[in-house]
């Protein structure tokens, strides 16, 4: 059974992803507002690292993983929102839109159904990453992104992400997924739109 602060962890991962999504679609997001919000959270996260901010504490609780909350405390939101935010800055528009809601999709479903699977991921060094996971990550982020863009640069686009994602424990030591997926996906977008 899939422990209960994971599902939260990948509900909130996954309803922050679209949420956002869904905010810079009809314009409420903008690329200054996320700058100005990505710089905050950076300051937010150093400062708690040295000076535990006692607010912060039930949510790191209720979300971070044991090993994570030890080590780097809220890095995992930080790196999804400096993954959205990188999006908008570098792609347009609907190019990041399918970054980002391949990144929501993809990464929250991959470890869930994963957590099910009898197929260790033959390309990933992490023993736990499961090839139902990437596949099912895939499929997901396949089918948000073709909102945004056509389905062949969806599918493209998916199966790369999904392909870094398990890849980057290996090709990427201290790169976190929630940065490489979107990076990826929208790399590959614009790749196929110049070809």
């Amino acid at each position: 059974m899939i422990p209960s602060k994971e599902i939260s962890r990948q509900l909130v991962h996954l309803l922050v992803g679209v949420g956002f999504c869904i905010l810079y679609l009809v314009d409420v997001l903008t690329v200054p507002f996320m700058v100005i919000f990505t710089g905050a959270g950076i300051l937010i996260y150093y400062l708690n690292k040295e000076y535990p901010l006692k607010i912060l504490e039930p949510f790191l609780a209720a979300l971070e993983r044991d090993a994570d909350r030890k080590r780097a405390p809220g890095k995992g939101a930080l790196t999804l929102i400096i993954g959205i935010t990188l999006s908008m800055i570098l792609f347009p528009k609907d190019i990041a839109l399918a970054a980002i809601i391949i990144l929501a999709l993809g990464d929250s479903v991959s470890p869930l159904i994963g957590h099910y699977g009898r197929i260790s991921h033959p390309l990933s060094r992490d023993k736990e990453k499961m090839l139902e996971g990437t596949i099912a990550g895939f499929v997901v982020g396949y089918m948000g992104a073709q909102f945004f863009v056509s389905p062949f640069e969806a599918f493209i686009a998916s199966a790369f992400a999904m392909l870094f994602e398990a890849l980057e424990v290996r090709i990427y030591k201290t790169m976190d997924d929630n940065i490489v997926m979107p990076l990826v996906a929208g790399g590959i977008l614009m790749l196929l739109r110049l070809l």
